[in-house]
């Protein structure tokens, strides 16, 4: 090892650099490299997710930053001012806190056009950092470029202060005039102050042949105009390519191999190890008097959760006790068995995760926004798989009467933790996260989560276009031949769009524009506050993970506080993330029980009956008219005979994203209306399949098949799909062949002869990526459900809300204005309405 790149941007210097994580890491390998730098520009959003592909692909990853130095103190905004940078590596996990801390502040406190620090805040954060004078924007190289050497000298006197032995010149050669001669002042200011020398290369893109889409994503930024050579963007900052040690060497090895073997040296003594197993940092939530604050809190935590969940446990027993006798029938007491058995098993699973904290958390502020009289979902995500979070009242939907697996919410063989999302109305997310703020966290306890705007399809072509002075007209067009889902990308367009191909080879310009959209699509645009998402630590949030402040979510006045990692990365560093989703449904549902409530007919969705005759009247006779996914005329309610809530949710799930759904929802239709369930793939299967004719619609009945074809356990049944899956997804064939060989193995030694099995095997790979869990089918059905039971027993307040909505075209107004005629519903519109 020769050289080692210690000033490298990504993509996540917003705009300012277009290499890509994975790109960085697999070209430094290529190059023998054994370690590589990430110095994003005031940031540090790609810092995680760089350091797991480095560690990955055996690569030493250096975690830094190139962060702003205000020349009057972070804190005053002087118009016109134009900071200088410096770049801080983190030496070792000492040093990463520092730099976590000081890029948060940079963002939070020092936040003037850029992220800025000053000498204050470096001098007691100096700690396990290197520091570099940076490259053509430092703060240093430009004193020396404008001759105030003397200043340049006291700066490098300062930083050598506060850096020990840690802070190192930088000279850079991107091939400019004037940089040989900078260099030879900076390497003699460097000799009279008795400091080592490094050198870089300041990289912003990976290829050499990357400086054209460069320039193009500079003036995307800018939106100032570019110089042309031919059809050629010209660049006025060099050659900034990530370059080989060869390359590097050329350079330097002459006459300063010192800066050369200095790089290597940084390298060799930077140890950033974080911890393998993390336990998450959940907020306390209040147990009682006199002990939250206390020594033996977790075992009281322990003992107020079993207290909580026996008494959510007691009373859904009041209630299962209360409708039995109201039929003239009694409690089941093998079915309660069954319940106690279930919470006994989930309680254990639960603290064995270390998770009874977050759960009761989470049922606070739910309980919460129930009792404030806030309609929440019945339950997003896994939730609802877990027999303790319907108890608690976090969820509506027993999992035990709809037949869900609790290893959908929590897996101890995986050792995973599990998520909870809920759903609140619209207007009513921000108060839900506000009280987990003001409860849990405060503004030094908690930050929104973190989501990207990305360069894509038909904007960026725009932007590009521009750029390159395509008519509006022609821009346009193009723009036109392009799929308006986001999901289709401009590379997927090609390959299917043959006339844009055609346009492209007929028109040089466009074909100019395409190529460089293909170089820029999917980058990081800008980053702002997810508003539905709260992550909230016990401890001071900047000592754990890196911030930055969103100015543009509300107002400049009231910036936004945002962690810098993404979902993933938050919880890797042991952080919870609560998030609280907006549902238009729910608002529609709320407009609906108000209206209902003043009417003096109170009414709770929670505990509506789900065997509701009317409802499922209405459902048949095809009175589906703003009912989601059953008002498609493909499926047909009303030729299914003793229609039940479980052919809701079968229904739901036969429309996942496959080849043909119509085919397989008809199908389905057809098995049901004939009462015949369709044959299983093997006779041990029957009783797992018997709730869905026969079919495998569900993730739950695949891990149940593979559970009772192996004879593993459902936890280690769904461990295996998950990696069945996994190495699907990302075509990693050797480790799908070594699975292929443990589930045969053990299909074999169960009793299954092979020739089942590899049949089997194929209906995993096929299913395990397409079909829906059952815990989303039995929400989305409950979900359309309400909506019919609300629109069968409330037809005029439902019609009432259904015209007001803002999400209605015309001609859908005019059809649900049909509808009602047709069932004879006066409808009183107001004046100057018609």
């Amino acid at each position: 090892m020769s050289f080692v790149h210690l000033h490298v941007r990504s993509s996540y210097s917003i705009m300012a650099g277009t290499i890509r994580i994975n790109d960085l890491v697999r070209t430094a390998k290529a190059m023998g490299m054994e370690a590589v730098a990430l110095t994003d520009l005031g940031q540090m959003f790609g810092a995680w997710n760089f350091h797991k592909e480095a560690v990955k692909e055996g690569i030493k990853p250096i975690i830094g930053v190139e962060t702003f130095v205000a020349p009057n103190g972070r804190k005053t905004q002087k118009p016109g001012e134009n900071p200088g940078t410096i770049i801080l590596l983190a030496k070792d996990i000492k040093g990463y806190r520092n730099l976590t801390r000081l890029t948060a502040r940079a963002n939070t406190e020092g936040f003037f056009h850029h992220p800025r620090v000053d000498l204050d805040l470096l001098k007691p954060h100096g700690e396990g950092l290197v520091a570099l004078s940076a490259g053509q924007r430092g703060e240093i190289p430009r004193l020396v470029q404008n001759g105030d050497f003397a200043l340049a000298r006291e700066r490098a006197r300062t930083y050598a202060r506060i850096f020990p032995g840690r802070f190192h010149v930088e000279l850079v050669d991107n091939g400019l005039p004037h940089q040989k001669e900078l260099n030879a002042e900076l390497a003699r200011l460097a000799s009279l102050l008795g400091l080592p020398l490094v050198c870089c290369n300041e990289c912003f893109y990976l290829r050499k042949s990357d400086q054209s889409a460069f320039e193009v994503l500079k003036s995307i930024r800018t939106r100032l105009p570019l110089a042309f050579d031919g059809e050629t963007p010209l660049s006025k900052e060099g050659d900034k390519h990530f370059k080989s040690a060869e390359e590097m060497e050329s350079s330097f090895a002459e006459k300063y191999p010192e800066a050369l073997a200095n790089t290597v040296e940084i390298a060799k003594n930077t140890k950033l190890d974080f911890p393998t197993r993390r336990f998450f940092q959940a907020p306390r939530p209040d147990i009682g008097e006199n002990t939250k604050n206390s020594e033996d809190y977790s075992v009281k935590l322990d003992d107020f959760f079993l207290k909580m969940v026996r008494e959510g446990l007691e009373a859904k027993f009041k209630a299962m006790g209360d409708r039995e006798r109201a039929g003239g029938g009694e409690p089941d007491q093998d079915l309660m068995a069954i319940y106690k058995s279930r919470i006994r098993e989930e309680t254990e699973a639960i603290f064995k995760a270390g998770a009874a904290q977050y759960i009761l958390v989470v049922a606070d502020y739910v309980n919460k926004a129930k009792n404030s009289g806030i309609l929440t979902g019945p339950g997003k995500g896994s939730a609802h798989s877990s027999l303790v979070c319907h108890v608690l009242g976090i969820t509506d939907i027993d999992p035990v009467e709809r037949g869900l697996m609790f290893e959908s919410f929590l897996n101890v063989e995986a050792r995973d933790f599990p998520s909870i999302a809920i759903e609140a109305p619209s207007e009513k997310v921000e108060e839900i996260v506000n009280y987990i703020s003001d409860t849990y966290g405060g503004s030094h306890f908690a930050a929104h989560g973190l989501e990207f705007g990305y360069l894509k399809g038909r904007t960026l072509v725009r932007e590009v276009g521009r750029i390159f002075g395509l008519p509006l007209k022609e821009t346009d067009d193009l723009c036109g031949m392009l799929p308006t889902h986001s999901s289709i990308s401009i590379e997927m367009a090609l390959r299917e769009i043959s006339l844009i191909k055609d346009r492209a080879k007929k028109n040089p310009t466009i074909g100019k524009i395409i190529e460089y959209c293909l170089l820029l699509e999917d980058l990081p645009r800008h980053a702002a506050a997810n508003l539905h998402s709260l992550v909230v630590s016990p401890r001071l949030l900047r000592d754990s993970i890196p911030l930055f402040a969103d100015f543009n979510s509300v107002c400049a006045r009231t910036p936004i506080t945002v962690v810098q990692y993404d979902e993933l990365g938050v919880e890797e560093n042991g952080l919870l993330c609560f998030e609280v989703f907006p549902q238009k449904l729910l608002s529609f549902q709320a407009k609906v029980l108000r209206a209902a409530e003043n009417a003096g007919h109170p009414l709770d969705l929670a505990n509506i009956p789900l065997d509701d005759e009317e409802t499922f009247a209405l459902l048949t006779a095809g009175n589906t008219h703003g009912i989601p996914f059953f008002e498609s005329r493909s499926v047909r309610l009303n030729e299914i005979r003793n229609l039940r809530f479980d052919d809701l949710v079968a229904l739901r799930a036969t429309h996942p994203q496959l080849a043909d759904p119509h085919k397989k929802t008809a199908t389905y239709i057809t098995h049901r209306i004939m009462e015949k369930p369709a044959e299983a793939p093997h006779p041990s299967l029957d009783k797992v399949l018997a709730g869905t004719c026969g079919f495998l619609l569900y993730q739950e009945q695949l891990v149940e098949c593979v559970s009772v074809i192996t004879g593993e356990s459902t936890a280690k049944a769904d461990l295996l799909l998950r990696k069945i899956n996994n190495a699907n997804v990302t075509r990693e064939y050797y480790e799908l062949n070594t699975l292929k060989r443990v589930f045969l193995s053990l299909a074999e030694a169960n009793g299954h002869l092979l020739s089942f099995a590899f049949d089997f095997w194929e209906k995993i790979l096929f299913y395990a990526a397409r079909s829906p869990s059952k815990s989303l089918a039995v929400t989305l059905a409950l979900n359309s459900y309400r909506m019919a039971y609300l629109k069968a027993h409330h037809p005029a307040r439902f019609l009432d809300a259904l015209l007001s909505s803002q999400e209605m075209n015309t001609l859908e107004r005019e059809n649900a204005l049909r509808e009602w005629r047709v069932a004879n519903i006066r409808l009183v519109l107001p004046p100057g309405r018609t």
